[in-house]
């Protein structure tokens, strides 16, 4: 069985998501033991309208990199890697679409996209460091982070709705003060 199962999109009742560690796990056939967000149903415009968090068993059918679901998302996948996951493209371009919609709505309500360039660590065999490069941060990766910050989003308001007690970040807001001297140092 392909991971295709696992996210689903239908114009009429609205975008089905589940984002979970099967798409980054190291080893393909590996059986991993999670708590999850199995779907998260939205509307059109990207709001939540139902969620379930369930205990789950995840079975890792393909591993893929960045790079190849990103050539994936922009159409640049090599005719190989297009046979070989044929079944599994039309998720990631629903994906894609959903993690843009995701993403402009977290935008419409303040949020801040700090587009550093990140550093990857290169290591040889025996798990020295020997160089330091610029990490690509890409359409894929940027998918995996509006998944995962809407998998958040789910299990903090489940947990409050529910009363239950949960650790959880708020974030206060910021000084003004703060705030004239952050516009003054980036203009």
């Amino acid at each position: 069985e392909a991971v295709d199962s696992r996210v689903n999109c239908t114009t009429d009742i609205g975008i089905f998501v589940n984002y979970d560690r099967s798409l980054a796990a190291k080893f393909e056939d590996e059986l991993l033991h999670d708590l999850e967000i199995p779907y998260a149903l939205l509307d059109e415009a990207g709001k939540i309208i139902d969620t379930e968090i369930a205990e789950t068993v995840i079975n890792v059918n393909r591993r893929m990199s960045y790079t190849e679901v990103n050539s994936i998302l922009n159409d640049t996948a090599s005719d190989e890697l297009i046979y070989e996951c044929s079944e599994l493209i039309p998720m990631f371009k629903e994906m894609g679409k959903l993690a843009k919609l995701l993403r402009a709505n977290r935008f419409k309500k303040g949020s801040i996209d700090f587009d550093f360039t990140e550093s990857k660590v290169i290591l040889d065999s025996t798990g020295h460091p020997i160089d330091i490069k610029p990490y690509d941060r890409n359409d894929a990766t940027k998918l995996i982070e509006d998944f995962m910050l809407l998998a958040n989003k789910v299990v903090a308001e489940t947990y409050f709705y529910m009363e239950l007690p949960f650790l959880y970040r708020i974030h206060e807001a910021p000084n003004p003060e703060k705030i004239k001297e952050l516009a003054y140092f980036i203009s």
